[in-house]
């Protein structure tokens, strides 16, 4: 019986859709500044796919074909086809995927539509069931132990949704659902350890001057984070780049695997594995070429990181500026873990042994683990990243 009913109450919710058819838990801290009027905050709109010629939705026990053409969205099920410019299905858990295969839960409301023959779709959610989404793919499930870490994510991805809340007003959403922007993947990988970290943590956000900060954040830092001078901008006070070394002299993240890794590319192959690259790495003055002759490491950043790459060929040289580095050395769709590298040539060999994972800036992930393992509380952790911080709530109506 109860299945019924919640079987009716999809194919209601659906034909209606598309017309054809907390109190935060409060440490004791001098900085953390409740706000006490509620806001209405918008809901925060999720690009899923674009670009795409087929998708697939569950819808109850069926699941939908969607194709498009032209500028409009097709719908195929049970041998009927219907179409329309824009597709809206809004249930508690949505399932869409390139497959059949069907796994990620998506709550709020899909967004369908077509352009050029490919599909587009976006996901209007509410930014507490979007971070549910988030915090498990950014940082893990975890474990008691580490809860604080949870909570240190909720808040940095909470921050980072807000202040990107409108960014992309041109492409018609927010953020993107992969590293672009926040890894997020709907409810599949939610667990109450996560949920519990998402709640306790209700509404918070850290601001500069009363502003959403540009929460930035990455896997493994190996011992000291960086600033967006690496992007070749201008780092605002909190994301200035500061040592994060246990008192013993080790790295906090010291426990991740990418505390240290090596790459090797062959002399013969490097030379075309950079051109290929070279618009990527924002290379714009590279001659043609075909030996890659030196590779001279001409400056570092504070972290160790590389700031100026030379690479001297048959033709001429050329630089490449921070984590534009990392593009240049691109091979099967992977960039190198981090700018952080020596170089060595053996033979025919360039061999690259470097440390850390990611651009280096903001918060190290690997280290709030270990942070939250040996006792400090979420709010002392976000602190150290992010210095000069505060912690403001704000309140959903």
């Amino acid at each position: 019986m109860q299945k019924n009913f919640l079987f009716f109450v999809m194919i209601f919710a659906w034909a209606f859709s598309i017309n054809l058819f907390a109190t935060p838990q409060q440490d004791s801290i001098t900085n953390f500044t409740p706000i006490q009027q509620k806001t209405i905050i918008k809901k925060i709109q999720v690009c899923l796919f674009e670009n795409e010629p087929k998708l697939y939705v569950l819808k109850g026990k069926d699941t939908l074909e969607l194709t498009a053409k032209n500028n409009q969205v097709f719908i195929h099920e049970a041998k009927k086809t219907k179409r329309t410019a824009t597709l809206k299905i809004s249930h508690s858990l949505l399932s869409i995927s390139k497959t059949k295969k069907l796994s990620s839960l998506y709550p709020g409301t899909l967004i369908i539509s077509a352009k050029n023959g490919k599909l587009k779709v976006i996901n209007d959610v509410d930014i507490e069931e979007y971070l549910r989404g988030v915090v498990p793919y950014e940082i893990g499930t975890l474990d008691e132990e580490r809860f604080e870490a949870l909570k240190v994510q909720a808040v940095a991805a909470r921050t980072y949704a807000y202040r990107h809340l409108g960014s992309r007003q041109a492409l018609g959403f927010d953020v993107y659902a992969d590293t672009r922007d926040q890894v997020y993947n709907g409810l599949s990988n939610a667990t109450p350890l996560t949920d519990k970290a998402i709640q306790e943590t209700k509404g918070e956000i850290l601001v500069y001057n009363n502003e959403p900060i540009q929460a930035y954040y990455h896997s493994t830092c190996a011992g000291h984070t960086e600033s967006t001078i690496v992007w070749n901008q201008e780092s605002p006070a909190y994301l200035s780049p500061r040592p994060d070394l246990k008192s013993d002299g080790s790295p906090w993240c010291s426990e991740s695997s990418y505390m240290k890794w090596q790459r090797t590319f062959n002399s013969k192959s490097l030379p075309e594995l950079f051109k290929k690259n070279l618009k990527e790495a924002n290379v714009k003055n590279a001659k043609s070429f075909h030996k890659v002759k030196h590779l001279i490491i001409e400056d570092y950043h504070p972290s160790k990181r590389i700031a100026i790459l030379s690479v001297i060929t048959d033709k001429g040289n050329f630089t490449v500026r921070g984590d534009k580095i990392r593009w240049l050395f691109k091979q099967d769709g992977k960039i190198l873990p981090s700018s952080a590298f020596s170089i060595q040539k053996k033979g025919s060999q360039w061999i690259l042994n470097g440390s850390g994972f990611g651009h280096g800036i903001g918060m190290c992930q690997m280290g709030v683990r270990a942070r939250a393992k040996a006792g400090q509380k979420y709010r002392e952790i976000l602190e150290h990243y992010y210095p000069g911080i505060e912690i403001k709530q704000r309140l959903y109506e």
